[in-house]
């Protein structure tokens, strides 16, 4: 959906009142996924802006796959798993390319 339409994403969101930063990668992950996952160490905090009017702060974690059902949410074109070496350039935030080079270096 805008404002990247047609451009990959990592699975994010925004948190919810007084909900936890892992709490909410958590949800988001579950809600554009179908996935439940186990939140593990922090990856990276990373400054961008949204919409080219808010500025965000990016809070990603490394995670496991515990549960659910893959299934992609009805804002969401398709999902797709890629290896590192396989990452694509067409991604839909500044801050996505700075997480996947970090996430590319641990891997």
């Amino acid at each position: 959906m805008e404002p990247e339409r047609g451009r990959w994403d990592i699975p994010g969101g925004f948190v919810e009142p007084w909900e936890l930063p892992a709490d909410a990668a958590a949800r988001e992950v579950l809600e554009e996924t179908g996935l439940h996952v186990r939140i593990g160490e922090l990856l990276s905090i990373v400054l961008d802006t949204y919409a080219e009017r808010d500025y965000t702060l990016n809070v990603y974690y490394l995670a496991e796959i515990v549960g659910g059902t893959e299934r992609p949410a009805d804002d969401i074109a398709e999902l797709q798993w890629f290896a590192p070496a396989e990452l694509p350039s067409d991604l839909a935030f500044k801050h996505a390319h700075d997480v996947l080079a970090r996430w590319t270096e641990r891997a």
